[in-house]
């Protein structure tokens, strides 16, 4: 493995950071929207809300 390959898996590395960090703003930011949100509409959101956060903490954590 040389140096070239380990940077970039690197770059990898600090890009799903990134989309992690991206990932769990996002959801926050959708959670802030859906509370004017009734019905069944509300729940939908709050289950994409979970997921992306899920997928947020993994990527980040994980580096996935």
């Amino acid at each position: 493995m040389d140096k070239n390959e380990y940077e970039k898996g690197f770059d990898r590395f600090i890009l799903k950071k990134v989309l992690g960090i991206v990932l769990i703003l996002a959801a926050g930011f959708m959670m802030e929207l859906s509370m004017g949100i009734d019905g069944i509409l509300h729940y939908i959101s709050l289950a994409v809300i979970v997921i992306l956060m899920l997928i947020g903490f993994r990527m980040f954590y994980l580096g996935f």
